[in-house]
């Protein structure tokens, strides 16, 4: 292996020694056999740094960083700053790769001389894959309209009308590191990391907000080369009793992200689209959340309470329907405009059931 290898694999652990070697195994096993993988031991309990030894004992392009367990943000900054590649790609522990999946986004990002390269994923619940195409079309563009219509993207992380002249609307392109081949020249040059603050709410997002900010050179291949493996036990099924300080914390960023780079009215409703969503969310993981222990009044009125504080009715009065894709969300920001609360809350119930 060079002192450069083509691509380094960075790939923050805390117990998941059920689904590491899967992992580590699609790795290793990479058509593209110039990488490094460095795996960050964030202090796994549960056996995780004996299968790590194991692999590393085995192939000398795997580095292991062994630390106090910090979060996943600090796990990934450590893998950055230890890393050697030409380019950068993040993995989560329980997921995997497709066998050539490396190898054709670095193959697309030296045709296309990117400075990030995205591709398309599955996610697999380990009986279905199901493939998550971005946007409907490939592209590769310096346009800088198309950067700022990506970055709206990541920040809503949903099926949206944002439109650029690469691509008329936006399928599936989320803020997830994990989809991106990234130059890491790009990364040193402008001291760019993973923010812990935002303590496990969007880190991801934020870290690709400022990737693209940066970025000249983008493109996209419709070719899947990830699988992000669905779990009932993830934090998007988790009760999270204090979510709203979690969202408050996403928000406040945004919005100091658009002052700092003055962005335009398109990220504004992107911020306000970002809010909506959380009402949604809001209702799955707290007030409609089985392990809710108040009574159903009180979980509608806390509800009530969330959806007419300040900022989430700013949102509401100003977001653009339109560029919500899915006509169930752009009936549910009909009936929350409309101060339908009741009629949204009892759709909501039926549905989450």
């Amino acid at each position: 292996m060079s002192n450069m290898p083509s691509v380094s694999i960075i790939v923050p652990v805390y117990n998941t020694k059920q689904f590491l070697p899967r992992c580590i195994e699609s790795i290793v096993g990479q058509s593209l056999k110039d990488i490094e993988a460095i795996f960050v031991n964030d202090g796994s309990t549960d056996g995780s740094d004996l299968v790590l030894s194991s692999y590393a004992s085995k192939d000398p392009r795997i580095r292991v960083i062994t630390k106090q367990n910090q979060g996943v943000s600090a796990a990934r900054n450590d893998g950055i700053r230890a890393a050697r590649g030409e380019y950068l790609f993040f993995a989560d522990s329980d997921d995997w790769l497709e066998q050539d999946g490396l190898e054709k986004m670095l193959d697309a990002a030296k045709r296309h001389r990117s400075d990030v390269l995205s591709a398309d994923f599955y996610m697999d619940d380990g009986a279905f894959a199901t493939k998550r195409q971005l946007f409907p079309s490939e592209f590769s563009t310096t346009n800088a309209a198309v950067l700022s219509a990506m970055q709206n993207a990541i920040l809503y992380s949903q099926p949206s009308a944002f439109s650029s002249p690469a691509f008329t609307h936006v399928n599936s392109f989320g803020g997830a590191a994990w989809h991106h081949l990234i130059k890491r020249s790009l990364v040193e040059e402008y001291g760019l990391s993973f923010n812990s603050y935002l303590d496990g709410m969007l880190e991801d997002g934020f870290f690709m907000l400022s990737v693209f900010e940066r970025a000249h050179a983008v493109a996209y291949i419709q070719s899947p080369t990830y699988h992000y493996r669905v779990s009932p036990t993830s934090s998007t099924h988790r009760y999270l009793p204090d979510f709203e300080r979690l969202f408050d914390r996403v928000i406040e960023q945004a919005f100091s992200f658009k002052d700092a780079y003055c962005k335009g009215d398109d990220f504004e409703q992107a911020i306000y689209m970002r809010q909506v969503s959380f009402v949604n969310k809001a209702c799955e993981v707290c007030f409609l959340h089985p392990d809710n222990p108040s009574s159903r009044k009180d979980r509608y009125l806390d509800f009530k309470r969330f959806v007419q504080s300040e900022g989430y009715r700013r949102a509401l009065e100003n977001v653009d329907s339109k560029l919500f894709i899915r006509k169930q969300t752009r009936v549910q920001v009909r009936l929350l405009k409309q101060k339908l609360y009741w009629l949204f809350w009892t759709i909501k119930q039926r549905r989450i059931r």
